[in-house]
């Protein structure tokens, strides 16, 4: 379960992140006119929201995680078993 938790949280993130790093692409673009080196300020933010992105799928996937309350059906099984039965009268 956690796997394929993790895994949903890292697919959202990078469907994120690659329409973010879209936008930069656009943005970068537009440097040139400022006489900017287009290049240098893609790969500075670029790595930047990079690190961003992998603290709040952390942050997320963590939470999410430490939240998550997962039921044991061995411990449902043992404590139903455990657990002093009424008593009935047949007669």
């Amino acid at each position: 379960m956690e796997r394929s938790i993790t895994l949903a949280f890292i697919d959202n993130e990078w469907k994120e992140h690659l329409r973010e790093m879209d936008f930069l692409k656009q943005s970068v673009y537009h440097a040139q006119y400022e006489q900017k080196d287009p290049l240098l300020i893609y790969k500075l933010e670029g790595y930047e929201l990079f690190q961003g992105m992998m603290d709040k799928m952390n942050r997320d996937i963590i939470s999410f995680l430490m939240k998550a309350q997962l039921h044991n059906p061995d411990e449902q099984t043992l404590s139903s078993d455990n657990s002093p039965r009424p008593k009935q009268d047949f007669q």
